[in-house]
């Protein structure tokens, strides 16, 4: 353990003001590939519920993250260095609930990573605390997570790895527990409970609670610690092993799992134990075990592959079950598989899942159990899911489970794109299930109290209330519709779903009594009995404006609370204004708190306090958080991440480009102008499209190496425009014909863009469009298209690899908006296909297409390679070796977008060839290719390579 005062975190850690991300260089100059690397980008945010402390994770595109946590309201500010931190996840810090202390997870930097693998060892993680007040960090080497006590914020447990590790492959041996450090915030007492495989405080944070897995299971059990009164409960213990230790929410029940080998079963079967009423010296513990209960079904035991909850009437608890499988055995020995069996694989027409869907999903096959549960009172299990209806849900607070089976629809379904559910209600009292709706294609959940359940038919939502037994259309007498007329794929009558601002529902209330709907533009109060509904917004469809994302501020909240304000994103169609309104459930009208060529984002809330923070940015401006009270006013930045943009010539200007499609269709694009750009003067330009992508008009592109990036080639003298498309059924390639090219037109028209020197650049449906494209037209003189589909007659038959579903589905109901099989609509499929008109390629081409795409499987890119190559076309293709839809992979991504610079400078900036691009590169030169190419261009992991923002 080692402690720092403030001043050494100033030396080593960085107690830092915004300057820590700032450059050497004064002069702006052209973003480079190293530094769109190195760019540092916000990638999850936490508040404290005092709102006194803004913690926060900033990582570059490639490299080591930070941890920055910001006073909200002086300039203190802490930096330190996070390392080689997984992508995703937030789970890796946290703040104390009284806000005085952080801590966070600690990973090898990038450096250190390298140099372990060449040792091939695992990188270790530390756990660094913060205490806020002073600066002070203590570490704790060689843990792998932590965890604040809730509400009472006297306490922080490290879990630590495991000291020595079982080498044995026998699971039964096998154990898991490490030590658990306990500190004491207030006064730095510190103490060890060993052989801890889980814990968990209670939501109060009055109580800790913890399952011992040694080494021969030698006191292996379940215990708590009152934390006050510091004394302790053995709560049960035996030759046993202990899994999924689970408080109840808001009160203080626990429930667990114990597993015992039966040597006749391949695992351990299992008993439930639960746990509640904790008083010193005494707890009331309730025990179930399958064993002894006729009803429980045979050859089945309790999952430990899913955690018991308590149920909030404290009646029952839920938890899983599944087969315990049988082992084999002649003359009291164990019959073990043959290690020389085949590989077969047997496609069968009666699978209700293609074969490669269940692959994909093996092992969350493995890991299915069948939701049960058991009433502490009355000693009766009740097995709410089966064979027929496997996909069953309950929350706590919900009397009723609901139910949804497929069986009926499939495997169709994964053929044609339109997967449908029945959907039952099962009583979680009696067990009793019933079929109340058949054949839902779009369902939407139960309410928070469980006796509605919410789904959408027939151009209206409904609700089937659970207690009644009686369907309810709660949209058919409103003075709007809920179908999505803007919905050009190949659909009848889909609805508004939420998601982006396209509208759909908001959610129930907190008292299960209402829903909030969106329209596509307005926000709607209506009841679950239905009504005429109240428009909240009023002016969304009269102004063009859609209210489009509710903020959730409360993240563990159970339904809207419609007493208190409610907060929306806003967004123009037309002027793509962004902004955040306040409404109130119980009356019209909306309070604007923000509103203007920006984009705000990321509302957040201080639990504790009226602190809210909000992400802003423009086209011109990187994301910044921003501090304000309730209203959004007297606002604050209190980042600096754009600082690091100071140094670069980067884009300063736009347009908005109106124009019609050759059908008629009210359009625009987004057109993003040159670093320094001067008025009059054309530029080269490079079209990218991905269906609708204006609405991203005033957003920051964030530099990237491993797409196409806006930002990077802006800073690198290229105008770039973003056309919107739109899609007529049967016609996905010629829409975006009819879209596209007037669009470009549009662009030419500003003044800005060189009719001579259009570039173009497509990846995966944006592939297919641009692969399309260059067969229909010579406009664009350089195309790159990446992961194309290309022959949708064959994309038809093959699969998206990573999903295991066949790819038919999205040709039918999704992108690929066409109206059913091939064989039905044969001259379409052809017409739209771009390899059916190879020979009308006349300009440069360059193909991305990776052997282990997973998506766009990658025979469609050989295919159009071939019949490209074969007709004499100017045609390149580049394939990364075991990347899959993109290029992720550190080098990969950097030497493509290298490439990518190359193959537009050449063609459209008169620039010469690089040799790879003018001659090829052969199988025997490859290597050495290979390695100059990297030497020349810095690639690779190199101590020496320029990292700007470090």
């Amino acid at each position: 353990m080692k402690f720092f005062s403030k001043i050494l975190i100033v030396l080593f850690f960085g107690f830092v003001s915004s300057a820590s991300l700032a450059y050497e260089d004064s002069v702006p100059r052209v973003m480079t590939t190293d530094d769109a690397i190195g760019w540092m980008s916000f990638r999850s945010t936490k508040i404290s519920d005092n709102g006194k402390w803004f913690m926060y994770r900033v990582s570059p595109n490639d490299g080591d993250s930070k941890i920055i946590i910001k006073s909200v309201s002086s300039d203190t500010e802490y930096s330190f260095p996070m390392g080689q931190a997984p992508a995703r996840g937030n789970n890796n810090f946290a703040l104390s609930k009284d806000g005085k202390f952080a801590a966070f997870i600690q990973y090898s930097n990038q450096e250190e990573v390298s140099k372990l693998k060449e040792k091939k060892e695992k990188p270790q993680t530390t756990i660094i605390l913060v205490d806020l007040s002073s600066g002070m960090i203590t570490e704790f080497e060689k843990s792998k997570n932590f965890s604040f006590s809730s509400e009472n914020s006297d306490w922080v447990a490290i879990h630590k790895n495991q000291a020595t590790k079982s080498d044995t492959k026998d699971k039964e041996n096998d154990w898991s527990g490490s030590d658990l450090l306990l500190m004491n915030l207030a006064d730095g007492r510190l103490m060890n409970i060993g052989n801890v495989s889980e814990y968990s405080f209670n939501d109060e944070g009055s109580l800790l609670g913890y399952i011992i897995d040694a080494e021969g299971k030698v006191g292996n059990g379940v215990g708590a610690k009152n934390l006050s009164g510091n004394f302790q409960y053995d709560l049960d213990g035996g030759n046993a092993i202990y899994k999924q230790l689970n408080w109840n929410e808001k009160t203080n029940e626990l429930a667990v799992l114990k597993g015992v080998k039966d040597d006749n079963y391949e695992d351990p079967n299992y008993t439930l134990l639960g746990f509640k009423n904790f008083k010193r010296g005494n707890v009331d513990k309730f025990k179930y075990d399958p064993s002894s209960d006729e009803e429980f079904p045979e050859g089945m035991t309790i999952s430990p592959n899913r955690a018991p909850v308590w149920m909030a009437n404290l009646k029952q608890i839920i938890f899983g079950i599944h087969t315990n499988k049988w082992i084999e055995k002649t003359d009291d020995k164990v019959v073990e598989d043959d290690s020389d069996v085949s590989s077969l694989i047997i496609w069968h027409y009666k699978d209700k899942r293609p074969q490669p869907r269940q692959w994909v999903q093996k092992k969350e096959d493995e890991k299915f159990s069948f939701l049960s549960a058991y009433n502490v009172q009355s000693g009766k299990f009740l097995r709410l899911a089966d064979d027929k209806v496997r996909n069953v849900s309950v929350e706590p607070e919900q009397a009723f489970a609901v139910g949804l089976n497929p069986d009926k629809y499939d495997p169709l379904s994964y053929y044609d794109g339109r997967y449908y559910n029945d959907v039952y209600s099962i009583n979680m009292t009696t067990g009793e299930r019933s079929l109340v709706v058949e054949k839902a294609r779009w369902t939407n959940g139960a309410s928070p109290d469980g006796t509605g359940f919410l789904y959408y038919m027939d151009g209206n939502f409904h609700v089937y209330d659970m207690v009644v037994g009686k369907n309810f259309n709660v949209t058919k007498d409103m003075e709007t519709s809920f179908i999505n007329d803007e919905d050009d794929h190949n659909v009848i009558d889909p609805p508004r779903q939420q998601g982006g601002y396209r509208g759909g529902p908001f959610g129930w209330s907190s008292d299960s009594k209402a829903l909030l709907l969106s329209d596509g533009w307005d926000v709607w109060k209506v009841s679950a009995r239905g009504g005429k509904g109240k428009n909240l917004t009023q002016d969304g469809r009269a102004d063009q404006i859609r209210y489009g994302k509710r903020f959730v501020l409360e993240a563990d909240e159970k339904g809207i609370d419609l007493k208190k304000p409610i907060y929306l994103s806003r967004y123009g169609e037309w002027t793509k204004k962004g902004g955040i309104v306040k409404i109130n459930a119980n009356k019209v009208g909306t309070k604007v708190l923000e509103w203007g060529d920006a984009h705000f984002d990321n509302l957040l809330k201080a639990e504790d306090t009226g602190t809210y923070l909000y992400r802003h940015e423009s086209q011109t401006n990187v994301p910044e958080f921003y501090k304000a009270d309730a209203n959004l006013e007297g606002d604050v930045k209190i980042t600096n991440l754009g600082q690091q943009a100071e140094v670069y010539k980067l884009s300063q200007d736009k347009i908005l480009v109106d124009y019609v499609s050759d059908h008629g269709v009210k359009l625009q694009g987004a057109l993003y102008l040159p670093a320094n750009y001067e008025p009059g003067k054309k530029y080269p330009t490079l079209v990218y499209f991905y269906e609708k992508l204006s609405q991203n008009f005033n957003r920051f592109s964030d530099p990237d190496v491993r797409r196409f990036n806006t930002t990077r080639f802006t800073s690198n003298g290229y105008a770039v425009f973003n056309p919107d498309i739109v899609y007529e059924v049967n016609d996905p390639g010629m829409s975006a014909v009819w879209a596209v090219l007037p669009g470009v037109e549009a662009a030419i028209k500003t003044g800005a863009v060189d009719k001579d020197k259009i570039g173009m650049q497509g990846h995966s449906w944006g592939g297919y469009q641009s692969s399309f494209l260059v067969t229909q037209t010579d406009i664009f003189k350089a195309t790159i298209t990446g992961a194309p589909l290309t022959n949708l007659i064959s994309m038809y038959g093959l699969n998206y690899w990573n999903s295991g579903n066949p790819d038919a589905g999205i040709l039918e109901s999704s992108q690929g908006r066409m109206k059913g099989h091939y064989i039905d609509e044969k001259e379409a499929f052809e017409r739209n296909s771009p390899v059916y008109f190879a020979d009308k390629v006349t300009q440069p081409l360059m193909i991305l297409h990776n052997d282990q795409d997973g998506a766009v499987d990658w025979t469609q890119g050989q295919e159009f390679w071939n019949i490209l190559n074969r007709l004499g076309k100017e045609v390149v293709m580049l394939e990364y070796k075991g990347e899959n839809h993109g290029v992720r992979g550190t080098n990969n991504s950097r030497d493509y977008a290298i490439r990518m610079v190359e193959y537009f400078d050449h063609f459209l900036k008169d620039k010469k060839a690089p040799k790879w691009l003018s001659d090829g590169v052969s199988a025997l030169d490859l290597p050495d290719h290979m390695k100059t190419y990297a030497k020349k261009n810095n690639l690779g992991f190199n101590n020496n390579r320029k990292k700007p923002n470090s």
